[in-house]
């Protein structure tokens, strides 16, 4: 019976991957031909938000506990995202400029930081228990390993695909090549490969989080290093002085030093 509900779920997400992909191909073609939403900018952020980041999560998150809570939570946020999409497009110029881009790519970061801070949050009330610290560590690293393990599948996938298409080519059979160049071909196969993928490597999330505590060990040594380094830093610009730094730049490389203390320490202290 436990085998015929996993089996039902596995369908119920492919089924999840290939509406994404369906609704992702009509949005390009919204766009190619000018139908609605491709015409109006502030709906088609939107849809791109909400078709890209619900799917997505669902994905990620469905059968860890309360479906119900978790699908309530991730399609409010979602709708939220969506929102914040609409008056982003809407700010859009009539003549497109570098200020646009500056904008959606900022629009873009802080949505997949939002997504991913939402996921975990939702994925631990979905069980049911209290929202403790090492909880959420757990969730963010097997969401995080999952997915870039999915994305790399996905990458080699088409790189079967194309491989497989310049053999035929060689052949002068070139049907898989023009394939390729479909877009109805190329939006479902690319959800459906990182659906596939993202279901693979959640069934193995044990080895994902035997690889997170060899991270976790790894990090003790390198926080050890990293806490040398920058005594040694501190003292250094005691007799030099800040002008050196400034002229030199080298206050980015103090930013991404502080970065990595903060986020080794982090990862120390949820496994303390």
């Amino acid at each position: 019976m436990s085998q015929e509900k996993t089996g039902t779920a596995s369908n119920l997400l492919l089924l999840i991957s290939l509406v994404q992909g369906l609704l992702l191909y009509l949005l390009h073609q919204s766009i190619e031909f000018g139908f609605w939403p491709g015409e109006e900018p502030g709906w088609l952020v939107a849809s791109y938000t909400f078709v890209l980041l619900w799917p997505t999560m669902l994905l990620l998150g469905l059968h860890v506990g309360n479906n119900r809570t978790f699908i309530s939570l991730s399609l409010l946020f979602t709708l939220l995202c969506s929102a914040l999409g609409f008056y982003n497009g809407g700010q859009l110029l009539p003549d497109k400029t570098s200020s646009d881009t500056l904008v959606f790519s900022f629009f873009t970061m802080s949505s997949l930081i939002a997504a991913f801070k939402a996921q975990m949050y939702a994925q631990q009330l979905a069980t049911g228990q209290p929202v403790r610290y090492p909880d959420l560590f757990m969730w963010s690293w097997r969401n995080s390993l999952t997915f870039i393990l999915a994305l790399l599948f996905t990458q080699f996938f088409f790189l079967v695909l194309f491989l497989s298409a310049a053999l035929f080519e060689a052949l002068k059979i070139d049907f898989l090549t023009k394939l390729l160049g479909k877009p109805w071909f190329i939006y479902p196969t690319i959800t459906l490969a990182c659906g596939f993928g993202i279901l693979m490597f959640r069934s193995y999330s044990n080895i994902i989080d035997t690889i997170t505590r060899l991270f976790q060990a790894l990090v003790k040594y390198l926080l050890v290093l990293i806490a040398v380094v920058s005594v040694l830093f501190t003292l250094a610009l005691c007799f030099r002085g800040l002008s050196s730094l400034w002229e030199t730049g080298g206050s980015l490389l103090l930013l991404w030093l502080q970065a990595l203390t903060l986020f080794f320490f982090n990862v120390f202290y949820s496994g303390s």
